[in-house]
């Protein structure tokens, strides 16, 4: 009987809590590339990066993105999508290029960031699908996306992944904040979030090296590797790089937005500077082991990828900036600093206005 008891009172206490929890809408039941209201700061000593002055504060809006300031309903709305060179959370709040967009532009325009680290066209498809849909952004005027090295990455070091994700997989990565009803059992249950989100706090909090100092290791595994010279057949991560271009194009033109894709600056180039070749961190993944390819093969990949993306574009009759990519807007090989967001923000926005 005592048994039974305990057993009684341990499942009413599960479930006052799942309700505790789901009406207190701490897991929001929506699409969210970030989690809303939320921030941190990546703590960055004065020369980690190069061209970058100190902390980087990061500070999401309730709709997940990393905007300056508030959205209102008067405003041009523009959506920012990408990957990490989007997000850019090496530069704090003011500093990045959908920041200074957004300053350029004027108070007229708000600025919704929506970049999440590691994504490709693959994740941008439902991204601009389920941000669109939203109440508040239904009406934006104008969707920006840059992308291209998460595909030509992810193609070189993941290829079945990139060309097999299932939609739950992608949604999975494209997305911090999935409604219930896209979730299997048991990850739509609230108790369930919870216990996964301590465990990602406790594995952050007992993590010993800092994300610079993993920068600075997959630079030295770089430096003292054998460079492969030559890449695999691109043409089947093209086709598919083709068919997500087409379906992002699609959904613009359904929802009646402007879409402005751009080409990806990377400081990948042949001859590179021996100093500039120390900022490399570009490189795949099979397991335990790492590869690299040199540098002027890798600029020739990702030339494909943005050749590929200009020439969709330009039969779409769909904008497509060519960004330049002078060596000295970036950190290490993709990633802009504070020059490079300004330059970037410059080019940008001539073509908004």
């Amino acid at each position: 009987m005592k048994k039974l008891i305990i057993s009684l009172s341990f499942i009413v206490a599960i479930i006052l809590a799942e309700v505790v929890l789901t009406c207190s809408n701490i897991f929001k039941n929506d699409f969210y590339t970030a989690p809303p209201n939320s921030g941190f700061v990546w703590k960055l000593q004065q020369g980690d990066l190069p061209g970058i002055s100190g902390d980087s504060q990061v500070q999401f809006d309730n709709l997940g993105s990393r905007s300056t300031i508030s959205l209102e309903d008067n405003h041009k709305k523009v959506i920012a999508i990408g990957g990490s060179t989007t997000a850019c959370f090496a530069l704090t709040q003011t500093k990045t290029w959908t920041a200074l967009l957004q300053q350029k532009l004027g108070a007229d325009y708000w600025i919704g960031n929506f970049g999440r680290p590691g994504n490709s066209s693959n994740h941008h498809v439902q991204q601009i699908e389920h941000l669109l849909d939203k109440k508040k952004l239904n009406d934006a005027n104008t969707v920006i996306i840059m992308q291209g090295v998460n595909d030509f990455i992810g193609y070189i070091t993941f290829k079945d992944r990139y060309l097999n994700s299932t939609d739950y997989e992608i949604r999975e990565l494209a997305f911090k904040h999935i409604p219930n009803k896209y979730l299997p059992f048991p990850q739509n249950i609230n108790l369930y979030k919870l216990f996964k989100r301590v465990k990602q706090k406790l594995i952050r909090y007992t993590t010993k090296e800092s994300t610079v100092e993993k920068i600075f290791d997959f630079q030295s595994l770089r430096q003292n590797a054998d460079l492969i010279d030559t890449l695999p057949d691109l043409n089947l991560g093209l086709d598919h790089y083709t068919k997500n271009i087409n379906k992002i194009i699609a959904i613009a033109k359904i929802n009646n937005v402007n879409l402005i894709f751009t080409t990806q600056p990377v400081l990948w180039r042949e001859n590179l500077e021996p100093e500039l070749e120390k900022r490399i961190i570009a490189c795949g993944f099979d397991g335990d082991s790492h590869f690299f390819y040199n540098t002027k093969v890798m600029s020739e990949g990702m030339a494909a990828f943005n050749k590929r993306l200009f020439e969709v574009c330009k039969s779409n009759k769909i904008t497509c900036l060519q960004l330049s990519q002078p060596t000295e807007i970036f950190y290490d090989d993709v990633h802009f600093n504070e020059l490079g967001a300004e330059l970037i923000s410059d080019q940008i926005t001539s073509s908004i206005k």
